[in-house]
């Protein structure tokens, strides 16, 4: 056993340091999903807003409707 400790590691067996110019574009990749979860996460919060404001304005637009209602039922 301790003859296979003293063996280097082949170069697929454990962690490699990325060349310089590969860490750089795993950076900017990394970067760039970052950028797109902003992004997604912006646009499900933006709709989630416009559907509160349409929810709200036909909730609105429903009470209004209803109030009409009873004003011509009470004329009647």
């Amino acid at each position: 056993m301790a003859d296979s400790l003293s063996k280097p590691l082949p170069p697929s067996a454990g962690f490699q340091m990325p060349a310089s110019r590969d860490f750089a574009t795993a950076e900017a990749m990394a970067a760039q999903e970052n950028a797109e979860t902003f992004a997604m996460n912006a646009i499900s919060k933006a709709t989630v807003a416009a559907n509160t404001y349409t929810d709200t304005k036909l909730a609105a637009l429903a009470a209004r409707v209803a109030s009409l209602e009873a004003a011509i039922a009470a004329k009647k």
